[in-house]
């Protein structure tokens, strides 16, 4: 009965095997496998030296990125919308004078984008050290705005999608326009993005942030929104953290607290929760916008369900006027 059962497995694999292959178009099968079975990380220095000359050759023509760490940088509001400063210094930009060329060239185009995704992640490794999680869960983001910037629907307006409409004009690309060349290349722009990794030192085998982004159709608003989620969480935690040390040994002595350091942790705390009220407030486009699509979920329970580390925010949080009502009670009596 149990080999019985293992046949039955085996086949039912090798049908979805199958149908899988069938639905997967002929020129992109090599590049499907590849991530799938992380032949770039198996010695496979052919893929690895690809796109790595790629992106040397492109620099020469191109120039380099520009060392600037946004991570200290704080978040933008647009039309009610966060922008990340991740992808206000996102390395995709299109010179006007470029735009011929790449008309005449779709080799070209290709290999610039491939060479901008590639030293996209030069930039992360750059910000975040040698804190190679962090980079890999921000290229993520940085690959789905580079889809969006592409196919000519991100939210943070720039030149660059505008010049890359004028390209697929180009007779070069018939039959092709945005949407279509970015299913066509998402992959090879994905593995440039692995290989980018790989060389700054990160395990592309066993990271999940590694895996394909599964994020078309996912509103940027949306992204934006978790990866600010991501940031508020962890620095609302750290500073709740700090609180929790520094009023360990505190007392309340006649309504005052004993402790300078407590007080001071308190008010950091409070002052940082007050700075992103406004923020928080960009929910308010979500609803107006997308919440229908999104199942009628809000902001915080979509985030939730992605984030595993997001459980901080709540529907309410906005609405509580004072910061200490988000601490448990056994802290907020040393900060009020």
């Amino acid at each position: 009965m149990e080999e019985m059962n293992n046949n039955e497995d085996n086949e039912k694999e090798a049908f979805n095997r199958i149908i899988e292959k069938v639905k997967i178009p002929a020129e992109l099968e090599d590049v499907i496998y590849r991530l799938k079975h992380h032949e770039y990380d198996n010695d496979n220095n052919y893929i690895y030296n690809k796109y790595k000359n790629i992106n040397v050759n492109m620099k020469k023509n191109n120039g380099n990125f520009v060392t600037d760490n946004f991570v200290k940088k704080s978040w933008e509001i647009s039309n009610g919308v966060l922008i990340p400063p991740r992808r206000k210094n996102l390395f995709l930009n299109i010179e006007k004078s470029d735009i011929c060329k790449y008309k005449k060239n779709p080799k070209l185009f290709n290999d610039f984008i491939y060479s901008s995704a590639f030293t996209e992640v030069e930039r992360l490794k750059n910000a975040y050290g040698e804190a190679k999680t962090k980079v890999a869960h921000s290229m993520k983001y940085s690959f789905a705005d580079i889809g969006n910037i592409i196919k000519g629907d991100d939210m943070m307006k720039s030149p660059t999608s505008k010049y890359i409409e004028q390209i697929f004009k180009g007779t070069e690309y018939s039959g092709i326009d945005s949407e279509t060349w970015w299913d066509m290349n998402k992959y090879h722009i994905w593995e440039s993005m692995l290989c980018g990794y790989k060389q700054a030192g990160g395990d592309t085998k066993t990271n999940e942030n590694c895996r394909f982004p599964d994020t078309d159709g996912v509103p940027q608003f949306l992204r934006w929104f978790q990866e600010w989620t991501e940031t508020f969480c962890v620095t609302r935690q750290e500073l709740y953290d700090e609180v929790r040390t520094k009023c360990a040994t505190a007392e309340c002595t006649n309504g005052r607290i004993n402790e300078s350091e407590c007080t001071q942790a308190c008010e950091k705390y409070q002052n940082y929760v007050l700075s992103k009220k406004t923020d928080m407030n960009s929910k308010d486009i979500y609803d107006a916008k997308f919440k229908t699509k999104w199942y009628h979920k809000t902001p915080p329970d979509y985030i939730k369900d992605k984030c595993n580390i997001c459980d901080c925010i709540s529907i309410n949080d906005d609405k509580k006027k004072n910061p200490y009502d988000t601490m448990d009670i056994e802290l907020r009596i040393y900060c009020e």
